[in-house]
């Protein structure tokens, strides 16, 4: 093996193991928050996929995260417009930052 591809492996492995659980549950608390504040009726969620990584830039120096973009897809219920309780998907974008998490709805 070829000691670019070996440095290659490192930085996936390095990569893969900077998502942290901490990070997992901050974002489900923002978006729970989001449908707080859009004052969704009888929100409750159903389940968060993984977050889909786009792109993770990482110090090369220390090895600390700088960003991490991806993205995340949320299905929930609410209450409809009708008054029937019904299912739906949202997907959300992710930007990880050192020292905050960014989530906003996907425009469609």
């Amino acid at each position: 093996m070829k000691p670019h591809q070996l440095f290659t492996i490192f930085f996936i492995f390095l990569i893969s193991c900077n998502s942290s659980p901490d990070y997992e549950q901050e974002i489900k608390n923002k978006i729970a928050e989001f449908y707080s504040i859009a004052e969704a009726k009888e929100y409750s969620p159903i389940s968060f996929s993984e977050l889909d990584t786009i792109q993770n830039l990482v110090d090369p120096g220390n090895g600390e995260l700088i960003r991490l973009t991806g993205v995340i897809v949320h299905e929930f219920s609410a209450k409809a417009n009708n008054g029937s309780i019904q299912n739906y998907k949202e997907t959300f974008d992710v930007t990880i930052f050192k020292d905050a998490i960014i989530v906003l709805p996907k425009e469609k």
